[in-house]
């Protein structure tokens, strides 16, 4: 638990220091959307080992950082497709699952060997 705390406080610490890097809310949107969708008495015992949840911001994070070229673009766009599923938000899954495929089809077609695509 210890180093995951430690890992969503650093990402979170880029964060204040650089708003700009989107890529680090990839991270900390991710253990806020998992927080945010526990049981009650788990997320209580999240937020006493000093995770917070907050579905909404933690949607906004995760597009952030779909949008942001990075190394974990890739990442925060098949994540963004498994939120917005659970989040019943269908036509957004469906069009980020476009991009998703259009990127990788370039990727393959290039014969790129690019493990994550930007």
């Amino acid at each position: 638990m210890g180093l995951a705390r430690g890992a969503f406080k650093a990402t979170e610490q880029v964060l204040v220091l650089d708003p700009s890097r989107k890529d680090a809310a990839f991270f900390t949107g991710s253990y806020r959307y998992a927080v945010a969708n526990l049981g009650s008495v788990k997320r209580w015992l999240a937020y006493l080992a000093g995770f917070s949840g907050d579905r909404e911001l933690a949607v906004r994070m995760i597009e952030e950082s779909a949008a942001y070229p990075s190394d974990v673009q890739a990442d925060a766009r098949i994540l963004l497709v498994l939120v917005y599923n659970k989040e019943r938000r269908y036509g957004d899954a469906c069009a980020c699952w476009r991009v998703c495929a259009a990127t990788f089809r370039e990727i393959a077609c290039s014969g790129s060997s690019r493990a994550h695509p930007r």
